[in-house]
């Protein structure tokens, strides 16, 4: 397995601020060793929900930003409290046919935040096919109007088994 980026990926990635969408699962933190490894600059960014495991933040914040760098925490202005003041206020608690918490929690945020740079950006994704149907379609590099720049999924055809391998390869347990 090759695990690093191409070099026209890494010619595509200069001259705009890369921020990578780190949630601290596997597949994100795959894409920042793929950028550490190329010697990419960039701005992992954790959408905070208010709604993680203790034990996420722990490996944010003990883990990956001693690694990879600085994370910048966001919340959704609409519910800076996250999960638990969306659910009072939608007085329901999101499910498969009920879908808010995702869209008002993380892709707001992130959109804001990316739309709130100058200059042109990236957002890096931890997105693989293999994932599920809907993910199935992604593309390695694609555009989106909602954030106005370029998405990159670097981990687009990869495998469960390769980003685990390449997790092995730096040491680093996946969360």
């Amino acid at each position: 397995m090759d695990s690093s980026l191409l070099s026209e990926d890494i010619e595509r990635l200069k001259d705009h601020q890369v921020i990578l969408s780190l949630s601290g699962g596997k597949d994100s933190t795959a894409c920042a060793i793929l950028l550490k490894r190329a010697g990419i600059e960039f701005t992992p960014v954790f959408m905070d929900t208010g709604w993680e495991h203790p034990l996420l933040y722990e490996y944010i914040f003990e883990t990956l930003e001693p690694r990879f760098g600085k994370v910048t925490v966001l919340k959704s202005k609409e519910f800076p409290q996250g999960m638990p003041q969306a659910i009072r206020h939608k007085k329901i608690f999101p499910s498969r046919r009920i879908r808010y918490c995702t869209e008002r929690l993380k892709v707001i945020p992130f959109r804001d935040y990316i739309n709130s740079r100058s200059g042109d950006c990236v957002a890096v994704l931890g997105l693989r096919r293999e994932e599920s149907r809907k993910r199935s379609t992604v593309q390695k590099w694609d555009y989106s109007d909602q954030y106005k720049s370029d998405l990159f999924s670097p981990l687009y055809d990869w495998t469960f088994d390769q980003v685990i391998q390449l997790h092995r390869e730096e040491d680093l347990e996946p969360c």
